[in-house]
């Protein structure tokens, strides 16, 4: 019974003696309870694994990734494929789990159990770490009652997601590599087609083009310098055709009946030959003209007026001595002076 004058610390302490056995007795079996529990309760591991997720380290300024979704997207596949059944059957036939379910019940109780064993959770501390917003760790847990199986199993589910977001990863590659190699290929036809079309337009203008015209000023300049090098050719052949015409006309005022001219019209028209010289000024000799004149070898090429001689180098030089006339005896009997007449 509460007093008048209110509680204070010796009704307290009273009260506390009075009921001492209705606290501790209570708090003793609560306790026994709880020890009891510990003791006989099954023991119970949990083993985690925790994977990192490694960002691209080249910007994407630099290199786009071949993998464009995003980590959250991949890890919800990559668990969908570790939590199938086929895969978790996989697991427990590998490390005998469960084989009191298995016994009484079926494969599926036996999955069901592990998937409630399976925990993954996102690592917030390593993400908050992270540059970007997407989580760079997540951790996968497994509990079990044997540390060692539990160890394994955890182990192999690390083991089941790193390969799956390999496979994935693999997949996409390869999918984006086919893509880019279609677009290669559609971009190689059209580039084929548009070099098609510049081909035509070049074959039906050519000659017309930009670039072609130091080209075009060129084959001009050469065509020209082909045509004046032509032009000195027939002039050269002309004046021949004046001078041989000259001289035909000279022989046709002669008589006929002269020995000296039959003899002097056949051996200039017997062995006569038309020779035109090329671009450089050479000329072929035929080669009975060469044997007539001894020409083998070194050749001595003299101008005689609007005529030129060859003569071979020795035979000049024999002429030369075999000549006794002097130049002024030679002008004097071709030019003779017009002297008046003698009176007789």
């Amino acid at each position: 019974m509460i007093p008048k004058d209110g509680l204070d610390l010796n009704y307290l302490k009273a009260a506390l003696r009075r009921r001492f056995w209705y606290l501790v007795v209570p708090f003793f079996f609560l306790a026994m309870a709880t020890i009891v529990y510990c003791i006989k309760a099954p023991k119970i591991y949990m083993s985690s694994a925790l994977i990192l997720i490694q960002p691209q380290e080249v910007p994407m300024e630099y290199v786009q990734p071949t993998v464009t979704t995003n980590i959250q997207a991949r890890l919800k596949s990559i668990t969908e494929q570790v939590m199938s059944r086929s895969k978790l059957e996989e697991v427990i036939k590998k490390h005998d789990l469960y084989p009191k379910i298995r016994a009484t019940s079926s494969m599926y109780n036996a999955v069901e159990e592990m998937r409630q064993k399976i925990t993954i959770d996102i690592d917030q501390k390593q993400s908050s770490k992270s540059r970007g917003e997407e989580p760079a760790a997540f951790q996968i847990s497994f509990e079990g009652k044997y540390p060692a199986q539990v160890r394994d199993v955890t182990a192999e589910l690390a083991e089941l997601f790193i390969d799956f977001n390999y496979r994935l990863r693999a997949e996409q590659a390869a999918g984006t590599t086919k893509f880019l190699d279609r677009q290669l290929e559609r971009m190689k036809e059209e580039l084929r087609q548009k070099e098609e079309l510049v081909r035509k337009f070049k074959e039906e203008n050519m000659g017309l083009l930009p670039e072609q015209m130091q080209n075009n000023y060129s084959i001009l300049t050469q065509l020209q310098q082909h045509m004046d090098s032509i032009n000195d050719s027939l002039q050269k052949t002309e004046d021949r055709k004046v001078l041989l015409q000259t001289q035909l006309n000279k022989l046709e005022t002669l008589d006929f009946t002269s020995k000296d001219y039959r003899n002097f019209s056949r051996q200039l028209f017997a062995a006569a030959v038309s020779v035109t010289p090329d671009r450089q000024g050479r000329m072929l000799i035929p080669g009975h003209l060469r044997r007539q004149g001894n020409l083998d070898g070194e050749v001595l090429v003299l101008g005689s007026g609007t005529y030129i001689e060859f003569w071979n180098p020795d035979d000049y030089k024999g002429y030369l001595n075999r000549f006794g006339q002097t130049y002024e005896e030679v002008a004097e009997n071709l030019f003779p002076k017009n002297r008046p007449p003698k009176n007789d």
